[in-house]
């Protein structure tokens, strides 16, 4: 009952935040008022959820910066897709078998990063690996993405990748369109055993509204 109590508060007071200004707020603003109001984490993915029902937007100044990879990450976003237990099964079944692949090719913490420049520029670094292309905040049927430009290399040619941004104050996730990100993966891994690679694109093709990607810790 008090947590309750609780997020009620929350909700009340960043309505009444949100109504005060003209102006946007990002994810990191309304989260930051919600844990201030609390002082408790384990509400996080309510504050979060709060923040991106009153319209928080994502700002530049909330990717620029340094981002370091922390783990696989899973996300169904159809609402009629899978409920309850069943859904938290299928993409924890998915999170494992991803995550079983990044390390196989090398993709895991301390090896992959992103930097976002405030000039709309971006690397992309993966072990010897750096992959230079553009970025932006674009407005679309998912809300607000960030994309991603890249430029030509020998893996590349123009290759864009639209990423879904959750930020939070305990970890952030940048999430995109399964078969898409998987394309990604399969240009940067080194390995010529695709097997495992395949398997987890036939299990993921089974699910509509399906994002997948990364956990993201910002380092600067």
């Amino acid at each position: 009952m008090k947590k309750i109590i609780l997020i009620a508060a929350v909700l009340t007071a960043l309505a009444s935040a949100t109504c005060r200004t003209a102006s946007a707020q990002s994810f990191k603003d309304l989260l930051n008022k919600g844990k201030d109001l609390l002082g408790n984490e384990q509400v996080q993915d309510v504050i979060s959820g709060v923040a991106e029902g009153l319209g928080a937007d994502i700002l530049q100044a909330d990717i620029c910066g340094s981002w370091q990879y922390k783990g696989a990450a899973v996300k169904f976003t159809s609402d009629n897709l899978l409920a309850g237990a069943a859904s938290t099964l299928a993409s924890s079944q998915i999170e494992e078998k991803l995550d079983e692949y990044l390390q196989k090719i090398g993709l895991k913490e301390g090896a992959f990063s992103y930097t976002f420049n405030a000039d709309s520029t971006f690397t992309n670094t993966f072990l010897k690996q750096q992959l230079k292309g553009t970025w932006s905040v674009t407005s679309g049927e998912d809300g607000k993405t960030i994309g991603l430009k890249y430029g030509r290399s020998e893996k590349f040619d123009l290759f864009t990748l639209k990423a879904t941004v959750s930020i939070g104050t305990e970890k952030t996730e940048f999430l995109f369109n399964a078969d898409k990100i998987l394309e990604f993966i399969g240009k940067i891994s080194s390995t010529s055993d695709n097997s495992m690679l395949k398997s987890l694109s036939q299990l993921t093709s089974q699910f509509d509204g399906l994002k997948i990607g990364f956990e993201m810790a910002k380092v600067q």
